[in-house]
């Protein structure tokens, strides 16, 4: 039942935004990218696309991992996306995040038809 889905997604986001847990908030990042697996591009409106790529913002980066899957799931009804993932790709090889957190963002520009810049740093000599 999409309106089941739909509610289940409003539900994690909330709980990404509001629980003091970064457990909890993890857990919903994680619920997301598996909730919206049972929804098509049609059933995803642009509220849900705005409200996950708000929650890019926060500094966890599991959460941000799970919001960037879920983006991933959306492939190009996502791609208002892409400038973010973009950006947060060079923090995480820029920054030392584990290398899974890049890869799990540039699966999801693949998804959205979108090229992923090559692991850079500008501080890499050259």
């Amino acid at each position: 039942d999409p309106i089941a889905w739909r509610q289940r997604i409003n539900d994690a986001i909330a709980k990404v935004r509001t629980s003091e847990s970064p457990v909890d908030r993890e857990k919903a990042a994680m619920d997301l990218g598996y909730s919206m697996l049972w929804l098509t591009q049609e059933q995803t409106d642009d509220a849900i696309v705005t409200d996950l790529i708000s929650l890019l913002d926060t500094p966890d980066q599991a959460v941000r991992d799970g919001v960037a899957g879920a983006l991933g799931t959306l492939g190009r009804r996502a791609k208002a996306s892409v400038a973010k993932l973009r950006a947060l790709l060079a923090e995480v090889d820029c920054h030392g995040a584990n290398a899974g957190s890049a890869e799990v963002i540039r699966e999801a520009l693949d998804r959205m038809g979108a090229t992923a810049p090559p692991a850079h740093c500008a501080t890499d000599a050259t």
